[in-house]
């Protein structure tokens, strides 16, 4: 186990699960106490932001922008709710370019996981990657001359004005664990959902209905005057990654020894649809977001799911998009795809999508707060 697992694990027990002891109760009075700075300074630029003070001001482009994001770090499935949102666009007639941050080294940002996860779920649609979203969205406009821009986990990022915000919270850890960063998984005040335009609770199947109506309370407390909408991750197919194949239903994991490992923010939501469709788990290895494996580590994530006999390894499509092309496992290999399922609140992202401004001429347009 890697050190920042280790963290992970150590912090979810501790923090997260409540209980653990002396030794906990000092980590999660350290971690409150640490909150609190980041919680300030956080508030402090929100407020600049919404009163347009001095560097904090929003910038608006030529084109309609749509933000889908989250207020608590973790998998809320945002990934996917982008390909559905650009999905929707692109039916409607309009055409869709989907800006991410990137995360780690220049060198990866650019070939994150997300992004070829999108890129095979859209390859007709641009995708371009920077911690400037102002100036990918102008590269953008000039390049690929789109009618709505798409910011990938773009709540917090309040320089570049936008038409539509959409904030995506987890039915299974609503609202970050009720504590800001490090105490919690809150990137901001709950209360900043008020500044959404719709709030979608994602994984809503995957919590009894009274434990949901729970949560949609909580929410409306907080954001009273905004939407809410229900979404499931709903099972697509089961692709064969290692030998290629052909597309199977993902009915054909039922009654099969599977082994499973994924690099997810949110992981329990994967485990339990591959448990729903009826596969016998023999092993799993559960990495932290974004994780890479090394060459030793699939070595002996292979040799762990032999010992276990597992017949198949199982993934996510986030995980299959990062394994090496030259791989030769022991085992066959299939990802499970995964797609975002609207249950509550279809007709309303209907009308808000379709509802969003055509694009100003650029003759007319100039770069200005």
């Amino acid at each position: 186990m890697s050190l920042e697992q280790l963290a992970i694990r150590c912090w979810s027990s501790a923090v997260a699960g409540g209980g653990g002891g002396f030794l906990a109760a000092v980590l999660r009075a350290l971690l409150s106490a640490l909150s609190y700075p980041y919680g300030a300074s956080i508030k402090l630029r929100n407020f600049l932001y919404d009163h347009q003070v001095w560097m904090f001001k929003t910038v608006r482009l030529p084109v309609a922008v749509v933000s889908v994001g989250n207020v608590a770090v973790g998998g809320t499935g945002k990934t996917p709710f982008v390909a559905l949102v650009a999905g929707r666009l692109e039916a409607l007639g309009r055409r869709p370019c989907i800006l991410s941050r990137g995360y780690g080294p220049k060198r990866e940002a650019a070939q994150n996981d997300e992004y070829l996860m999108l890129r095979e779920l859209l390859p007709k649609v641009p995708h371009l990657v920077g911690k400037e979203r102002l100036l990918t969205g102008l590269q953008a406009i000039l390049q690929f001359h789109p009618e709505v821009l798409i910011l990938d986990d773009g709540f917090q990022h309040r320089k570049l004005a936008r038409s539509l915000d959409i904030v995506l919270v987890d039915a299974l850890q609503p609202l970050g664990l009720g504590h800001l960063l490090p105490r919690g998984r809150l990137r901001e005040p709950a209360g900043e959902l008020r500044r959404a335009d719709l709030i979608c609770l994602t994984h809503s199947d995957l919590v009894e209905p009274a434990k949901l109506e729970e949560v949609r309370e909580r929410v409306r407390r907080v954001a009273p005057a905004v939407p809410i909408l229900e979404a499931q991750h709903q099972p697509r197919r089961l692709r064969p990654v290692f030998p290629r194949g052909e597309g199977q239903p993902p009915e054909a994991l039922s009654q099969k020894r599977v082994a499973v490992f994924c690099a997810l923010g949110s992981p329990q939501s994967f485990m339990a649809q591959v448990r729903r469709l009826g596969a016998d788990i023999v092993h799993q290895a559960l990495f932290p977001d974004h994780y890479r494996l090394s060459a030793p580590e699939l070595a002996r994530l292979f040799a762990d799911a032999g010992k276990a006999q597992a017949e198949l390894l199982v993934c996510t499509h986030k995980d299959a998009v990062k394994l090496p092309r030259d791989l030769s496992p022991p085992m066959p290999v299939l990802a499970l795809e995964m797609e975002m399922v609207i249950l509550r609140g279809e007709e309303q992202l209907e009308k808000v999508l379709a509802g969003l401004p055509a694009p100003m001429s650029l003759k007319q347009y100039t770069l200005r707060p």
